[in-house]
């Protein structure tokens, strides 16, 4: 059992007023995807058509298979009014595309059926959703500062993801005593040296595999944080972010214990 005490640069409270104002009325789920507020935070759902292109074209040039599972996976964009573009299978959103990015280098990077998953740093549960389409996991941890996590309890009943899911809120976490793959879309590099240290004892310590989204360009720090990585990952191997999010250098971490 722990309770976070680092910090998430200086986001957390204004995310968290953002969230409770989607939450004060049920139907806000039904647009927050363009929530001003939000979008500053979790915006891949709002990126330009010229984003989009670039992860359709990465995914269908290297994980072609992956759309095969098309229908299934944008039931993400059924909720939240996601920005929309058309491509031959159809409508889809940026954000999707992403997270089926995401899960293509998931299963390309790590030979290996998982049983569990955990991200730290959910958001509103759509990487969650997309892999749910594709695995069928014993449990699926997602681990977030409250007021998300109600966000995403209610984004994902409504999308009737069936894994078996565990939410734990970052004032109460409850590991379980064995992960097979840990996941952070950029929370993780955003927190500060104890928050990064919290969750490596707590978390990671207890994952065989980690898959990180990265954004830290300090080149002492980025040393740091791979120091403190590799007290409980035996390979942590660092690839650019492709298609690229971002004008700044952003990278990936695949991890295996």
């Amino acid at each position: 059992m722990g309770k976070f005490e680092g910090k998430w640069g200086n986001k957390k409270e204004s995310f968290q007023d953002i969230c409770n104002d989607i939450l004060r009325n049920d139907s806000n789920l039904e647009s927050f995807k363009r929530h001003p507020g939000y979008i500053y935070y979790i915006g891949n759902d709002v990126r330009k058509v010229h984003i989009a292109i670039q992860f359709y074209n990465y995914i269908f040039d290297n994980y072609g298979f992956l759309f095969d599972k098309w229908n299934s996976f944008i039931e993400n964009d059924k909720l939240g009014s996601p920005m929309l573009y058309s491509f031959r299978e159809g409508v889809i959103s940026p954000g999707t595309l992403r997270f089926m990015k995401v899960l293509g280098d998931i299963m390309n990077n790590f030979d290996f059926s998982f049983n569990n998953i955990v991200e730290i740093g959910s958001g509103y549960g759509g990487q969650c959703k997309i892999i749910d389409c594709a695995m069928k996991l014993d449990s699926y941890t997602l681990i977030d500062i409250p007021e998300s996590l109600a966000i995403a309890k209610l984004y994902l009943s409504k999308l009737n993801v069936e894994n078996k899911l565990i939410y734990q809120d970052t004032d109460n976490i409850k590991p379980k005593e064995e992960y097979d793959l840990a996941i952070s879309d950029y929370c993780l590099s955003e927190l500060d040296d104890e928050g990064i240290e919290f969750y490596t004892r707590t978390i990671l310590s207890k994952c065989k595999y980690g898959y990180f989204t990265m954004n830290i360009f300090d080149d002492n720090r980025k040393i740091l944080v791979r120091k403190i990585l590799s007290t409980v990952f035996s390979e942590i191997k660092e690839f650019s972010e492709e298609p690229k999010t971002s004008h700044h250098n952003n990278y990936i971490l695949i991890c295996k214990r």
